[in-house]
């Protein structure tokens, strides 16, 4: 150890002890550098004098990012989880860290997305046997509607326990069971989305009667369940043992989390685009009027928000390991999580729902959509 590194280390050690003897002084005090765990200081301490800051200068320590990128780093691979929710709340006073909450808004942006999708199902569902036409997509959406109720159970549940908090203002307790609902939650999700999107296929498959078409798409559907499996299995077993997932105190070797999480959200993005795709170049072969062939059109341009959906989700959703907030960071890309399975379940629903209000629509409304549909096909 060099000279200047003894150096740095004294006056580290009286600036520790000159700050805890002032804040014993008082009876209400905020907490300070001398409050660090002992293993957030051995990784401090060798830090500080390549940083460029004085130990004593809060304000460059505060400021300094490569020193808090090396710190974090440091934290992660040598610290508990207890050390290192401690250090966030001495960092969080030493450094005037915000205390916000984004709670109430998550909820209820989650709550009114669980509502259209349990809505979009049941019209669905209902026009379906109005129209006296139920198949086998309606029963693999129904599936894949119960299989929701495990991640919107566990959301909800991360939220009362403190999702969208900062660590800093955690309760003692909740971060490892925050991370193992998220964990339970993945894991179903992606499950979710393999059924929602077999259902798809299916619902194409029952538009499109042409061999050609059957063909490709039984390929696809081969393709997205296979795809789903592996995304499943890798996920499951992304930590061995497993529980080490959620509690890093737990001995044991991870894979790369941020690489799951991205062959994921690629996976789900490339499935999307050939379901857009799919449908498109056979359009033309439905015995249908242009006006129609438009609407088909449109409504299956809804499922472009599902691609843009799992863009903005792993744009929000950071890499695990290098996460020290993660009770704050996991919310947003949770929202976005959600809001690609509703572009998906409302794409599929819509043609049933329209079943359903043109059966209880008056004559005369219908008498009057039919004369527009019929000038406007002799126009075309």
């Amino acid at each position: 150890m060099s000279v200047r590194t003894h150096t740095f280390i004294i006056l580290f050690s009286l600036a520790l002890i000159i700050q805890g003897a002032f804040a014993d002084s008082i009876a209400v005090r905020n907490l300070t550098i001398a409050d660090l765990p002992p293993c957030t200081l051995q990784c401090m301490i060798p830090l500080i004098p390549t940083s460029g800051c004085a130990p004593d200068d809060q304000r460059c320590v505060c400021s300094n990012d490569k020193l808090t990128t090396d710190l974090s780093n440091c934290l992660l691979a040598n610290c508990t989880m207890a050390d290192i929710q401690n250090t966030s709340r001495v960092q969080a006073d030493l450094c005037n860290l915000p205390h916000e909450s984004s709670q109430k808004e998550m909820f209820w942006v989650l709550l009114v997305t669980y509502v259209l999708i349990a809505l979009s199902v049941v019209l669905r569902i209902v026009g379906k046997y109005v129209a006296k036409r139920p198949s086998l997509d309606d029963l693999v959406l129904f599936i894949a509607f119960l299989l929701q109720a495990v991640p919107m159970g566990c959301t909800f549940t991360m939220i009362h326990l403190g999702l969208g908090l900062h660590l800093w203002d955690l309760q003692d307790g909740r971060l490892i069971p925050i991370i193992r609902l998220f964990y339970i939650a993945a894991i179903v999700y992606i499950a979710v989305l393999g059924v929602l999107k077999a259902s798809v296929v299916l619902f194409y498959i029952e538009i499109f009667h042409t061999p050609r078409f059957r063909n490709i798409a039984y390929t696809v559907l081969a393709f997205i369940a296979v795809n789903t499996l592996v995304l499943c299995f890798v996920t499951i077993f992304t930590c061995d043992p497993v529980p080490r997932f959620w509690n890093r105190d737990i001995k044991g070797k991870c894979m790369d989390v941020s690489g799951i999480g991205l062959a994921v959200g690629i996976s789900a993005i490339v499935q999307d685009a050939i379901l857009l795709a799919l449908p498109i170049t056979f359009i033309r072969s439905l015995n249908i009027s242009g006006l129609k062939k438009l609407a088909v059109g449109g409504l299956l341009s809804i499922g472009a928000f599902g691609c843009i959906a799992t863009a903005l989700r792993l744009k929000a959703n950071p890499n695990f390991k290098q996460s020290l907030d993660p009770s704050w960071n996991y919310g947003e890309g949770m929202i976005w999580t959600d809001l690609e399975a509703l572009s998906i379940y409302v794409c599929i629903s819509l043609p049933s729902i329209r079943m359903l209000f043109v059966s209880i629509m008056p004559d005369r409304v219908k008498k009057m959509f039919s004369r527009l549909t019929q000038k406007r096909s002799a126009n075309d």
